[in-house]
């Protein structure tokens, strides 16, 4: 395809990302998702001259919100829902230049066409999304940014640099990305040629940048609790919800309690304790139950969390996914001795490692690596598009779209019967 008219195509699609992310944004109405009023109430403490507040989220996402509220007017949600979606027009080009760079530019297309309509990233279960207030909407674009700062040709120090410290804003929109300059440092020693002390440099040069972002917050944590809280308060809370006798995943109903509301019966009144207390004691109590059950039931609910991280709750179940995951195999298997792509197995790793060690989140931490399964998709596909005919590769495209079709609207129906 000549330059030009991969250059409209893509102007397309991004349009089209855009457009669809905005229309999905008039179906709500006021503040929508599950932290969304945490997130409106940081951001109006900051208008009003108050600070944060909390801690328990990272404060970027907070900020965006604020400057969103500045401009158009405070509790504008429809506001947010359009940045958002202009947000995602730039993530949807950012998956572009990183399939182009990694593979090819009829690659980049594909990635950039499938994450247009992709629907975790449109409208999903109020916890990522344009449709809702989701820090994921600002997180993902800045973590796809680190990347292919990365991915360009002759990184040096000053672009390891940028890279750290763009990752370190992700990581203050999203805590979960907070070690990933190490997997972005081991990378770059990787493939970063044959002299120790240039890749050494370069490594380091990635934690110093993450270090320049981070540090302002850590110290702003260090004042107000005298103790290190690196991003958030938030993770006790997670931590104890994935490794205790009922953790979601593990013993469901062993409580009698849904969801997290067995924590409030264990603990009363811990809603009005003092944040920082309240994770650390979350965070002991964690590990003393992995201590504790080691070779037992850690095991088990290891293999269990890195399960429900690949499938998702019954509730995440969705079309999407399911359509891009096999393709999504199929390239990283074909990608194994391409650099690049090691660089985004390297995320995709360490994702599914933290949703192993902390919490599978109902699929939300799987959202941090969905654009790169759309990229490895993309390249699997475009792989089986040229290895075999064009009806058979059309009807293995119909038959598989089919299938999960059937199961998606029958999916209810079908664990009604099975549960009898």
């Amino acid at each position: 395809m000549h330059g030009r008219r991969r250059a409209a195509l893509l102007v397309v699609i991004l349009l089209v990302a855009v457009g669809v992310r905005i229309a999905a944004g008039l179906v709500e109405t006021g503040v929508t998702g599950p932290d969304a009023g945490r997130y409106h109430g940081s951001a109006v403490r900051l208008l009003e001259g108050r600070g944060f507040g909390t801690t328990y989220s990272p404060p970027a996402y907070s900020l965006l919100i604020a400057m969103v509220y500045e401009l158009l007017g405070r509790g504008n949600a429809l506001g947010v829902r359009v940045a958002q979606a202009v947000v995602w027009g730039i993530t949807i080009f950012f998956i572009f230049q990183i399939a182009r760079r990694v593979y090819s530019d009829e690659v980049g297309l594909i990635a950039a066409g499938i994450a247009a309509l992709y629907l975790p990233f449109i409208r999903f279960g109020g916890y990522a999304g344009s449709a809702y207030y989701g820090s994921e909407n600002l997180s993902i674009c800045l973590s796809l940014a680190a990347l292919l700062i990365l991915l360009g040709r002759g990184v040096g120090p000053i672009r390891a640099g940028v890279a750290g410290v763009v990752i370190g804003l992700a990581t203050l929109t999203r805590a979960g990305f907070f070690l990933f300059p190490l997997v972005m440092a081991a990378w770059l020693w990787t493939v970063g040629g044959t002299r120790p002390v240039w890749k050494l440099t370069v490594g380091l040069m990635v934690l110093v940048g993450a270090a320049v972002a981070l540090g302002p917050w850590i110290y702003r944590n260090y004042e107000r609790f005298g103790d290190v809280v690196p991003v958030a308060t938030s993770l006790g809370d997670t931590f104890l919800g994935g490794n205790s006798p009922y953790a979601r995943g593990f013993s469901e109903t062993a409580s009698g309690y849904p969801e997290y509301q067995w924590i409030s019966a264990l603990y009363p009144g811990q809603d009005e304790w003092s944040e920082h207390p309240r994770n650390r004691l979350f965070l002991a109590e964690g590990l003393s139950f992995l201590r504790e059950n080691l070779l037992t039931v850690a095991p088990w609910l290891v293999l269990r969390k890195l399960y429900l991280f690949i499938a998702g709750f019954g509730q995440t179940y969705n079309l999407s996914y399911v359509l891009v995951l096999p393709f999504a195999l199929a390239g990283l298997v074909l990608s194994r001795e391409n650099p690049g792509a090691w660089l985004l197995g390297g995320m995709v790793a360490y994702h599914a490692a933290l949703a192993v060690l902390l919490h599978p989140m109902d699929g939300r931490m799987r959202l941090a690596i969905e654009p790169l399964l759309v990229v490895f998709a993309a390249y699997g596909a475009w792989c089986l598009r040229t290895r075999l005919r064009s009806w058979a590769f059309g009807g293995l495209i119909g038959v598989w779209s089919g299938l999960n079709l059937y199961v998606a609207l029958h999916w209810g129906w079908i664990r009604e019967v099975v549960r009898g």
